[in-house]
């Protein structure tokens, strides 16, 4: 039985998946998308590609620093096992949609996540 987080959840990525069809600017756009390479696997709730540019938007059902450090870490599995392409992640919340800068988490660390 689904939990009302995950309730939530589902709601957000069925909306954002539908608001980037409306809108039309990608060539393809995925939700729930498994993978697995190099022995890493997940799930990325929403992609979305144009040319050879690929937007990852992971979908959280709340504000809390739990769930962002959750999101950090799956980019960073997608980040590891897709180096080839050229990817864009999009962490969203219900009151947030911000594009993280993965490169800059990696250089500054762990204390420069959240700004």
């Amino acid at each position: 039985m689904k939990t009302d987080s995950d309730i939530r959840h589902d709601n957000i990525v069925d909306d954002i998946y539908e608001r980037l069809k409306f809108i039309g600017r990608y060539d393809s756009i995925k939700k729930h998308m498994e993978y697995k390479r190099y022995r890493l696997c997940g799930e990325c709730d929403v992609i979305a590609r144009k040319g050879n540019i690929t937007h990852y938007y992971e979908i959280k059902s709340t504000n809390h620093i739990n769930a962002y450090e959750r999101a950090i870490t799956q980019f960073m599995r997608y980040y590891v096992t897709h180096r080839d392409e050229q990817v864009k992640f999009i962490y969203v919340t219900p009151t947030c949609v911000k594009q993280i800068n993965l490169e800059g988490i990696i250089k500054n660390g762990i204390n420069q996540r959240r700004s």
